[in-house]
């Protein structure tokens, strides 16, 4: 649907553990093709450096660190 319509599908993830290592962009095309299921920074690489479980409780700074900053440095 998406490649039906034209719509911009830009895939972005994490470059490393600190903000200042920046993002990379794993796919930008209005014509996607794969589905990209890992960057090259994982929330399981933060998860084993810490040495801890996905909680589900409270805030979700997982989230926070791993889309939702991504997102905003990607649109600026």
């Amino acid at each position: 649907m998406v490649r039906r319509h034209g719509i911009r599908f830009v895939q972005v993830a994490r470059l490393g553990y600190w903000e200042a290592d920046g993002i990379t962009v794993l796919d930008d095309s209005r014509e996607p093709t794969k589905i990209f299921l890992a960057g090259d920074y994982r929330l399981s690489d933060e998860l084993k450096r810490s040495g801890t479980v996905p909680l589900d409780s409270g805030v979700h700074r997982c989230a926070l660190k791993f889309k939702a900053w991504v997102s905003e440095v990607f649109a600026l």
